[in-house]
């Protein structure tokens, strides 16, 4: 009989006690709001990776498109990868088999240029959203220029 009363004492006081609560809503809050801002900086890391890729890509037709006897594949493939490697931001190097190049003849004058680029993230975040399966996504950039020298 007493054992219940001190039980039924004891819980009450337990039950009623508040001393741990404010670490708990910290804790939680904490994890919130550092995942919170990891997202927006790996979400502007994505649209700064973007930017360059697009950039490059850009470039890269731009000056085949320009030049008056078409260049190799390869020059334009190491045009595109030096510009877009001097950009990078903390992920891995853009590869020659990341560009796709379609040079011009005076039939179809024009130059097309599609890079791919694996983009790695540092969050959970588009893994949980279901966006991506292993925490890649690939970021593409294409860039149709005409060319220049076709009468």
């Amino acid at each position: 009989m007493n054992l219940t009363r001190f039980v039924r004492q004891y819980s009450r006081r337990f039950v009623r006690q508040e001393h741990g609560a404010v670490i708990l809503e910290t804790a939680i809050m904490l994890l919130i709001l550092l995942m919170f801002a990891f997202g927006i900086i790996d979400f502007g890391r994505v649209m700064y990776v973007s930017n360059a890729l697009t950039n490059a890509t850009r470039d890269g037709a731009r000056w085949t498109a320009v030049q008056q006897n078409i260049p190799l594949t390869t020059s334009v493939q190491d045009d595109v990868r030096t510009k877009f490697n001097s950009y990078t931001f903390g992920g891995p190097a853009l590869t020659q088999g990341n560009i796709t190049v379609t040079l011009p003849t005076c039939g179809t004058p024009t130059v097309t240029i599609v890079s791919a680029y694996p983009f790695n993230w540092l969050t959970p975040l588009p893994r949980l959203m279901g966006w991506t399966n292993a925490g890649v996504s690939t970021i593409h950039a294409k860039a149709v220029f005409k060319y220049e020298w076709c009468g």
